[in-house]
């Protein structure tokens, strides 16, 4: 919430910039982000190592998107995911998961602030690929489920109470005991429908938005 509060801050200037501007200045802020010992004071390094895609969010165009939806595109992509999988998998199979979380500087990471850069750097890169082939295959047109597109910050931000709860119970445990990756799976799904929910997001509305749901309503 932090982060997402500063990014629509720092909006109110970089949205003025040219992109060809902004989004290398948006780059180097989350290079940076890295060299400080902040570790999770206030968001800031999550903030700063983030900004660059939500930057480039606000810049994309949906003319850009519709392109993506090419039939060649959509081949394209599906190689893309499928050859980031095995690079990924097999290629650094003990990558540590707080290189994802962005809140740790290099330092903490344990290499220099030239390999952090690079390292950040290749992430990004491989980040934008499978983010780009993602958004390539969703379907373009609507779906029974289709509404959870609209839901998602309700789920986002819901679940990390769930999240947090299952973290002081012996469930990861379990889950790791038992290998009951299919488990979670099934789990994480049924989370979703049940944070993307139309009685979930009329209830919890009025506390996110400063919106009072109106019951009558049938879409979202």
């Amino acid at each position: 919430m932090l982060s997402l509060f500063s990014w629509n801050v720092l909006l109110l200037w970089f949205g003025r910039l040219p992109k060809r501007i902004a989004l290398p200045m948006a780059l180097l802020f989350g290079l940076a982000g890295g060299m400080m010992e902040v570790e999770k004071w206030l968001s800031l390094s999550r903030t700063l190592t983030f900004f660059p895609f939500f930057l480039l969010g606000f810049f994309f165009q949906k003319s850009a998107i519709e392109r993506l939806f090419a039939a060649p595109v959509r081949l394209v992509s599906l190689f893309v995911l499928v050859g980031m999988f095995f690079v990924i998998h097999f290629g650094f199979p003990d990558l540590p998961q707080d290189w994802l979380y962005g809140s740790k500087s290099y330092d903490t990471l344990g290499v220099s602030e030239s390999a952090g850069i690079a390292s950040r750097l290749a992430i990004y890169g491989a980040s934008l690929l499978m983010m780009f082939g993602f958004l390539s295959l969703i379907p373009s047109r609507r779906f029974s489920f289709s509404v959870l597109g609209a839901r998602t910050f309700y789920i986002y931000i819901l679940h990390g109470f769930i999240l947090k709860y299952l973290h002081e119970t012996p469930f990861p445990d379990f889950i790791m005991d038992v290998h009951g990756y299919p488990l979670l799976l099934a789990l994480s799904v049924a989370m979703m429908l049940i944070l993307g929910s139309k009685p979930v997001v009329r209830l919890v509305r009025p506390l996110l938005e400063w919106r009072w749901p109106n019951w009558r309503q049938t879409t979202t």
